[in-house]
């Protein structure tokens, strides 16, 4: 083959774009203007509502708040300025300056990344929650979450840091435009770039977060083992606690109660259900479709611009923006920003929680409250920093202790094996009672 044959076949094209056409125009400003206001209200009315009702104060918000935050970067930094410069001005006239052009093209890059590092920890965090309970007690503390965000953003920024010294303003007359180039650059040439982003950031990711919730769905959907449910109760006298906790195995039924001199009761169930009822069975489902949506938002919204620009690198073509391949380009932008947007419908409004907390906060309440003197929830991952007030858990040789005398088993341990103690200890292993002086690790 020689080397004429290897170029590009030289395209008549048109004069004229199809993005010059006032109808045409009109239409893609308006959806640019609707995917804004998405993005950017709808992300900053989630991180309000997680910060101000207590209830929404769990460690998935924690993620879902950076995300939120990320996500509402993308409304500052780039929708806007994609708009005028596609769309906005004739034949791709950039106005805002080589600075600016700079700052676009980095969060172009960097704030879809940070997006979906955040969605890998949340289905991490949904994963440990989900299938070791108990172990998220020990493992998912403040100070890992914090950790794994500051090593999700440094990780984004250090990887997409190259767009900012590739790009640069271009003026050709009285017109400019904002371009990346990077074809002599060693390593960093564009197709690198590019090619190296689709796989760590599409690629890689959605593979895990598959991974991941296809486990958590298998799990839910077939596993004897249901969500572990704590439910503590106090009354308003100062009295003594009582402490239910009420987990399935595939054990046979038992039931164990005892009562302590103030008369409360502490009750343990142990028990299998020959069939899952309608409820379960339909809250089930619920779960796996949210995670089917979740994982199918972030596959279709953004695999269109990685796709476009693997295209527009790799294939030597030449496009005419006088034909539909004009429209490629919004469109596909359009669906990234959206992917942003669709966030905090997925992960929020979907939210029996939020809803109620939306209520709330209608109603001038912060959820404060909202189970005052019952706390119950069926993810360890989920309860709220402050409803594990006043007594915080302390681990001892593996065995969840807390200060009110609840001694949580090892998930691992098949003697499904629970001590619950207040004025005195109980402890329960095996289908018989016995009563001690002091804890006692089963």
């Amino acid at each position: 083959m020689t080397d004429n044959e290897s170029e590009p076949v030289p395209v008549e094209c048109e004069e004229g774009s199809l993005l010059d056409q006032e109808h045409i125009r009109g239409l893609l400003i308006g959806l640019y203007l609707v995917v804004f206001f998405v993005v950017a209200f709808g992300n900053a009315f989630t991180i309000l509502v997680i910060c101000i009702h207590r209830s929404m104060r769990t460690a998935t918000n924690f993620f879902l708040a950076n995300l939120a935050f990320a996500d509402m970067l993308v409304s500052v930094f780039c929708i806007l300025q994609n708009m005028f410069h596609i769309v906005g001005f004739h034949d791709g006239y950039w106005p805002l300056g080589n600075f600016i052009c700079k700052l676009y093209v980095l969060f172009l890059h960097l704030i879809p990344s940070t997006s979906i590092g955040i969605l890998v920890c949340v289905s991490l965090e949904k994963y440990i929650a989900v299938l070791h309970p108990l172990l998220a007690l020990k493992l998912l503390t403040n100070k890992l979450r914090i950790v794994m965000m500051v090593a999700i953003w440094t990780l984004s920024i250090g990887m997409n840091l190259p767009y900012y010294f590739t790009t640069k303003e271009m003026i050709f007359g009285e017109s400019a435009a904002c371009v990346r180039d990077a074809e002599d650059s060693g390593f960093l040439t564009m197709k690198n770039m590019i090619t190296s982003s689709f796989v760590l950031w599409y690629c890689i990711p959605l593979a895990t977060i598959a991974f991941l919730y296809t486990r958590i769905g298998m799990v839910l959907w077939k596993s004897g083992l249901k969500p572990l449910e704590i439910r503590y109760s106090s009354d308003s006298y100062g009295g003594t606690p009582a402490v239910t906790i009420h987990y399935e195995t595939d054990s046979v039924d038992n039931h164990l109660q005892r009562h302590n001199s103030n008369g409360l009761g502490s009750k343990i169930h142990d028990e299998t259900h020959s069939s899952v009822n309608s409820d379960m069975l339909e809250s089930r489902k619920k779960i796996i479709r949210l995670l089917i949506a979740i994982v199918c938002s972030f596959a279709v919204l953004t695999l269109p611009h990685h796709a476009r620009l693997l295209y527009t690198t790799w294939i030597q073509q030449t496009m005419c923006n006088s034909t539909w391949y004009a429209l490629v380009q919004p469109f596909s932008y359009l669906c990234l920003f959206m992917s942003s947007g669709v966030n905090p419908i997925l992960y929020a409004f979907m939210s029996q929680r939020f809803r109620e907390a939306v209520r709330d906060i209608a109603n001038c309440k912060t959820g404060s409250q909202r189970r005052k003197h019952t706390r119950t929830r069926t993810f360890i991952s989920d309860i709220p920093e402050v409803s594990r007030s006043p007594s915080l858990l302390r681990r001892e040789n593996g065995v969840e202790n807390s200060e009110n005398g609840m001694l949580l088993p090892n998930h691992s341990n098949n003697n499904n094996n629970i001590t619950v103690s207040h004025n005195n200890l109980l402890a329960v292993g095996n289908g018989h009672l016995r009563r001690s002086n002091s804890a006692t690790k089963m």
